[in-house]
């Protein structure tokens, strides 16, 4: 690792200041190279000139190798901003369906809500898993007096399916009392 005859230390040995250097130069190169640890080139292969074809082989397929992650990847991006919302801006394109905008202000808020994140999304409610919030369940509650409520389509949506079902098990109550008192 050490240099040449010159750089020696105060008391004959090598400077200390060589061997970082050197290590963190090594290092740099490698990275750079896209090779592992174990894949390092002997010098006498590179004096010879027989390792360039190994090199491009290797450089070949480090790019397809890229190549193919950019690939896996690319459609990434565009699902998580599907996947991702604002809710001022919903809010927003909410409170604006409402009103009759002309002009100028029309075409500016019509171009913002086209770019609004989750504007796609919809509640399934026929989801089994959220059987315990539509059929009444005490601690999923929705308080819509609450501050931190905000009405969109989705919640609205919540909302009218909690509504339908405890109308529905009021009914089946209602028809099993009188079949109960009938019978």
């Amino acid at each position: 690792m050490g240099g040449g005859g010159g750089d020696r230390g105060p008391e004959g040995g090598e400077a200390i200041e060589e061997d970082p250097d050197a290590f963190f130069l090594e290092g740099s190169a490698q990275r750079q190279g896209g090779k592992k640890k174990g894949s390092r080139v002997e010098p006498e292969e590179d004096e010879e000139g027989n390792d360039e074809d190994e090199e491009e082989d290797e450089e070949g397929a480090r790019e397809r190798r890229e190549a193919e992650l950019e690939l896996l990847f690319a459609g990434e991006a565009e699902e998580e901003g599907r996947r991702d919302f604002d809710m001022r801006a919903l809010e927003r394109t909410e409170k604006l369906k409402g009103k009759k905008l002309k002009g100028k202000r029309r075409r500016k808020e019509a171009k913002r809500s086209e770019a609004v994140p989750g504007q796609d999304f919809r509640v399934d409610t026929s989801d089994s898993r959220f059987a315990a919030l539509f059929e009444g369940d005490a601690r999923y509650g929705i308080e819509t007096t609450s501050k931190e409520y905000k009405e969109t389509e989705g919640m609205v949506r919540i909302l009218r399916e909690q509504s339908k079902r405890r109308r529905l098990k009021e009914g089946e109550r209602r028809e099993g009392r009188e079949e109960g008192e009938g019978g």
